[in-house]
């Protein structure tokens, strides 16, 4: 799940660094948005996130 969730920002931001774009706002919101993106990149990196087990069926009550 860690990995997967690295490896989908990880794509966000690879095209988000293709992106041309012209004027100083439209570069600073790129600029924040990838910033952003690397910090949850990193803090999710750094987390102790477990392994999801495998669904047990349930009994349920009824």
């Amino acid at each position: 799940m860690k990995q997967q969730l690295i490896e989908n920002i990880n794509a966000v931001l690879g095209a988000l660094n293709s992106i041309t774009v012209s004027g100083k706002a439209n570069l600073a919101n790129l600029v924040g948005s990838i910033n952003i993106l690397e910090n949850i990149c990193s803090t999710i990196a750094n987390m102790e996130i477990p392994e999801e087990e495998q669904e047990k069926p349930q009994m349920h009550k009824g």
